[in-house]
Order: C-alpha cells, then structure tokens, then sequence
C-alpha cells in the first residue's frame, strides 16, 4: 500500500523525485557543532597554504584554533578530532587537522 501511494505522490509531484534521483550522488558530509566556523577556519588555511601565503604546519596551528573556541561551549571535556580535508593535494597527504 504504502508503494502506491509513493508512486502515486511522484507522478503527482515529479519535483519530489529529484532528490531521490540524487542519492546516487551523495557522499559524507563533515559535520559537528558549528560546522559553518570550522570549515571557514580549514577552508581560508587550505587557501593560504595553496597560494603559499604560509607553510602547512603555520596553517593547522591556525586552523586549530577555531574549532578550539567555538566548540568549546559544547562540552568541558577535551575532544579529540582528524580531518582530512577533502580538496588537499591529490598525492593523497591530504591536510590533517587535529584538535
């Protein structure tokens, strides 16, 4: 019963399928408290260090301090986190960032 009334539902709203359609598509997705400071704070140092403003180790240090603050509040004890950020270099070191 219920497939019928799905079936039913997407020839009613073709629009609906879409995102159906995109499953195929999809992939993991980082998240955490605050996920929009995060990814700014490792997104502005993967630029950096690709432009070659400064060096990988002088960037994690920075990276590392805005998830330490703004996840802060979330919890008194130190957490411990690695990212590997996906548009690092494509000889698989990645950029590893750890707090």
């Amino acid at each position: 019963m219920i497939l019928v009334e799905m079936r039913q539902f997407l020839a009613d709203h073709p629009d609906a399928k879409i995102a159906l359609d995109q499953l195929k598509f999809a992939v993991p997705w980082f998240d955490t408290f605050n996920t929009v400071a995060v990814r700014k704070a490792m997104g502005d140092q993967v630029r950096a260090i690709r432009s070659g403003k400064v060096a990988p180790a002088e960037a994690v240090a920075v990276a590392q301090r805005a998830p330490t603050s703004c996840c802060a509040p979330t919890s008194s004890k130190p957490r411990s986190r690695r990212l590997v950020d996906p548009v690092g270099p494509r000889d698989g070191s990645g950029v590893v960032i750890q707090w």
